[in-house]
């Protein structure tokens, strides 16, 4: 059987002229809040410098122009609903308004290959709510799912959400978390059956995320060294995946 790297080149797609936008992946991410606007942007424009073609952003009202302002190349979708926007309603209205965000949500889902759940999410109740609910219907369509920060969160207090689901890759890094999230876009699209490789695709696509991060970190910190920030390791991306991956420069 061919080594794990080598296993993991096999899902990235080579560069060519056929491929429309979107076929190399088009990626979701749900977070941001009011007060966490950087981890969502990290998570899904390193998803999209990792390879993939279109990336849809899923935040509260509040996040959602700073999160525009990063980058005009992410899709932000404003439907997640804070206790804040909801406080005035009553009950009922408040469900009801709820279960139409996580409907607008799921109707999104099927254009997706995964789904990042966590990036800046917070643990404003309604969010997490809203949340748990987009989990349970992606689950439902076995939609990859890579959890990070407050879906951690939310996990830790409901384990049932994730439990026994083995399409799904956690991990503590918004800038990994995109990575792995674009190469668990790609396992959904390439063919390892003659690899000998019998196990879930999704542990290629959790070290080939990792192998992309650490290598793009190394080359950033070689020229920022303690000054380096999460932009350094983004704008490293590129020599980082060919330093990981050098036969897929082409």
């Amino acid at each position: 059987m061919p080594s794990t790297r080598s296993l993991v080149s096999r899902l990235i797609p080579p560069l060519a002229s056929h491929w429309h936008k979107g076929q190399q992946g088009r990626v979701g991410v749900v977070g941001g809040s009011f007060e966490y606007t950087g981890a969502p942007y990290y998570a899904g424009i390193s998803s999209l410098k990792t390879g993939a073609d279109l990336c849809h952003l899923f935040c509260v009202e509040e996040a959602a122009v700073p999160i525009k302002s990063y980058s005009p190349e992410l899709i932000v979708h404003p439907l997640l609903r804070s206790d804040a926007s909801l406080e005035s309603l009553e009950e009922p209205k408040r469900v009801e308004v709820l279960n139409e965000a996580v409907e607008k949500i799921s109707q999104i889902l099927p254009r997706l290959d995964v789904l990042v759940v966590g990036p800046g999410l917070g643990r404003d109740v309604s969010v997490q709510e809203i949340t748990r609910q987009v989990i349970a219907r992606a689950k439902a369509a076995n939609l990859p799912l890579v959890l990070d920060g407050d879906a951690l969160y939310l996990v830790s207090l409901e384990p049932e959400v994730v439990k026994g689901y083995t399409n799904a890759i956690l991990t503590p890094n918004a800038v990994l978390s995109g990575a792995i999230g674009t190469f668990a876009a790609w396992t959904k699209h390439a063919d390892i059956s003659n690899t000998g490789f019998k196990g879930n695709p999704l542990l290629l696509a959790a070290y080939g995320g990792s192998l992309v991060t650490r290598a793009s970190s190394s080359l950033a910190f070689d020229k920022h060294l303690r000054s380096m920030t999460a932009p350094d390791v983004l704008h490293s991306v590129g020599n980082g995946f060919i330093k990981a991956f050098p036969s897929a420069s082409i």
